[in-house]
């Protein structure tokens, strides 16, 4: 399968990554020796994550003393066990994985959000003309149930009036021949991947962003352990500031972006990566705030519409799942 065609969301249970956990005790997690330090990114190297390559390869990491290493992820890699247990610095996932590890008793906390839009999208051929989420009664739908996905459509559909009787909802996985041979017309998926794939085949395809329609979730967040945050504040601000000014750089630099990109993974596709890192710049600048910022009051409601849909079984004290406190400072620095 190829891997321009997976989906970005890692597939490990939190339930299981906190059972896990239980094995690694919580004194493991030391800050690594010396300038040494990690992230664990929630996939494989593609363009999604240009910016902390950019980091690197424009030694904005070690401007501020660090030697960063950028692990990737994959189908079977939780970034938030791997860096609650220690074996890695910082992480980037969904923010919805970070408030759902509170619920489950994990002490990791958000430290920036990348995307300030959600890339969870459902898209169609535009010759089915299906433009909203009313247009699609009476067609098939494709969903990823279990993930989150399924949830926002949920949402998605209940703000927008429709009655999901009326609509033929079918599971689906990673590959997309049934979305190009029409048995499901509606597909579910992430900007950044499934609707690049399509119109690389010369399918031009109408997206419907579920937050677009009242759902209140933002995207790829940085994140790291309370301990981190507490014992070593000087390294989250100086790791933070390079991967800041590393996506600073990639989003008024995209060919540079795609090619930094390129020199961690040659066997990417340029073109692929070029149309990708160009839906990441749109999911980061879906807002007039800084790089890295957070809107809480939509970090507010994303936990509210987690509770009421079923995502969270657990409240959790939601200001703990974030600490901005240190983006605020990198941004209040800058002249």
């Amino acid at each position: 399968m190829p891997s321009r065609l997976r989906s970005r969301r890692t597939v490990v249970p939190l339930l299981a990554a906190v059972a896990l956990l239980a094995i690694v005790p919580a004194c493991r997690h030391e800050s690594r020796p010396g300038n040494d330090t990690s992230v664990r990114i929630q996939w494989l190297d593609q363009a999604q994550f240009a910016g902390l390559y950019v980091a690197n390869a424009k030694g904005y990491f070690q401007a501020q003393k660090l030697t960063v290493s950028i692990e990737p992820g994959g189908p079977d890699v939780s970034p938030v066990l791997l860096v609650a247990s220690g074996s890695n610095d910082f992480g980037v996932s969904p923010a919805t994985d970070i408030i759902q590890a509170r619920s489950n008793g994990v002490p990791v906390v958000a430290i920036a959000t990348i995307f300030q839009k959600n890339p969870v999208v459902f898209f169609a051929k535009q010759s089915k003309n299906i433009k909203t989420p009313k247009d699609f009664v009476g067609h098939t739908v494709g969903l990823k149930y279990g993930m989150e996905i399924e949830y926002y459509y949920r949402v998605m559909m209940k703000n927008a009036g429709v009655d999901t009787s009326q609509v033929k909802e079918v599971p689906i996985k990673v590959d997309m021949p049934r979305f190009f041979s029409d048995e499901v017309e509606v597909w579910s998926g992430y900007s950044l991947n499934e609707p690049l794939a399509a119109e690389e085949r010369n399918i031009p395809v109408q997206e419907i962003f579920c937050g677009d329609w009242g759902v209140p979730a933002v995207g790829d967040t940085v994140f790291t352990t309370e301990k981190l945050v507490r014992d070593h504040p000087a390294k989250v601000t100086a790791f933070l500031r390079g991967a800041i000014q590393g996506w600073t750089y990639a989003i008024e630099h995209a060919d540079e972006a795609v090619a930094d990109t390129l020199k961690v993974n040659p066997n990417l596709d340029r073109d692929h990566q070029t149309r990708m890192f160009k839906a990441t710049v749109d999911l980061i600048q879906a807002g007039s705030v800084p790089v890295g910022s957070f809107d809480i009051p939509k970090w507010n409601r994303m936990y509210k519409m987690m509770l009421e849909s079923g995502l969270l079984k657990t409240p959790v004290e939601i200001d703990r799942t974030y600490d901005n406190s240190f983006i605020e400072k990198i941004h209040a620095a800058q002249p």
